[in-house]
């Protein structure tokens, strides 16, 4: 089938040589195109209306990491609600708070306490206060004020397990003439009070600055949202809002602008299905606001969930595939290159004969 010619009967050209560099240096660039692209998953997307009834039975879990550099944990309380009305009572043994000396390093990290009825940061200073008392114990008006003194802020840390309805989380601030025991003078701008506030130092010192910066925000099992990183490093839309810093602007009097922080999130389940398996995760869109609040400040992180589900599925050529698309290449290439060597010699082949018939003329 295959017949060689021997070496002797055969004859070489520069214009074939030429030609068969060309062909292997096409070959060559195609072999490792169809090779890049078979090593390449392929990846496709769709929308899907969600219809999952585990899921809707199920909680959504909201991952929160937020730090706080000028504000104590103790003046800080946490809220979780659903347009049903329903406060999250998950929140203990998940959420922890650091508190952060002026240059960022952690003084000690404590777990959060919170029931239906509170939610502080601290360590139940707001017991007298919810109940008939003008204020707060001695020790803890002590803490309170070497807290300010040292200019302590608050990173907030974990998770917390809501109904899969809309909602927000509520962060807000308190007062801190209520946790002295309600005497003192006003600082005004803030809603803010303390005994000593003489000077401007003070005043900013004793101000609650809501400026925050959101280190993670995300939704779902975190075990999973970390898989489907690693698989998909380009689904930055798991945590818009990393890395987000927010700062209370002074107004013309250097006193802090009272204000709240608003954050609205629309949650789109997500499903990454991959060879390495499926991640169920929730990516989401945001925006935020800044309100003008002459109350206290504070920061609510809104949430709503869309009944579009997206998914994402990536698929990889198989090695038949490949293989059949490489002998397609080589065939093709010599054969084209068979031709082109077969025209450009007999075109030589046909000019010389012209060429020596116009001498014998």
């Amino acid at each position: 089938m295959y017949r060689k010619l021997p070496r002797d009967l055969t004859e070489g050209t520069t214009t074939g040589a030429t030609i068969s560099v060309i062909t292997l240096v096409v070959a060559i660039y195609l072999f490792i195109s169809e090779l890049i692209d078979y090593l390449t998953p392929q990846r496709t997307s769709r929308m899907l209306i969600e219809h999952n009834k585990e899921d809707y039975d199920s909680q959504l879990q909201i991952n929160l990491d937020i730090s706080f550099p000028r504000l104590p944990c103790d003046l800080l309380s946490f809220d979780a609600q659903d347009v049903m009305g329903s406060h999250s009572v998950e929140v203990s043994g998940h959420f922890f708070a650091e508190r952060l000396t002026e240059s960022g390093e952690v003084i000690a990290k404590d777990e959060v306490k919170a029931s239906r009825s509170s939610g502080m940061l601290g360590q139940g200073l707001w017991s007298q206060g919810l109940f008939g008392g003008s204020g707060v114990a001695g020790e803890s008006a002590q803490r309170v004020r070497k807290m300010l003194d040292d200019r302590e802020g608050c990173r907030l840390v974990g998770f917390v397990k809501v109904n899969r309805v809309p909602g927000h989380i509520h962060l807000s601030s308190h007062s801190v003439s209520f946790l002295l025991g309600g005497y003192g003078s006003y600082l005004g701008g803030s809603g803010l009070y303390h005994p000593r506030a003489n000077s401007d130092d003070d005043k900013k010192r004793y101000e609650i600055d809501m400026s925050h910066r959101v280190n993670h925000l995300s939704f779902g099992d975190e075990d999973e949202i970390r898989s489907a990183l690693v698989a998909w490093p380009h689904a930055d839309i798991l945590a818009p809002l990393d890395g987000l810093a927010k700062d209370v602007k002074r107004n013309q009097l250097g006193k802090l602008e009272p204000v709240v922080f608003e954050y609205y999130t629309k949650v789109v389940p997500t499903t990454f299905i991959s060879a390495s398996g499926v991640q169920r995760v929730n990516q989401f869109t945001a925006n935020s606001n800044v309100v003008p609040n002459p109350l206290l400040p504070s920061l609510y992180l809104r949430y709503d969930l869309s009944t579009v589900s997206v998914e994402f599925v990536e698929t990889r050529k198989s090695f038949a595939h490949f293989l059949v698309q490489v002998c397609a290449i080589v065939g093709g290439v010599f054969t084209v290159a068979g031709l082109v060597d077969a025209l450009v010699d007999r075109s030589i082949a046909h000019m010389m004969r012209k060429a020596t018939l116009g001498k014998l003329g």
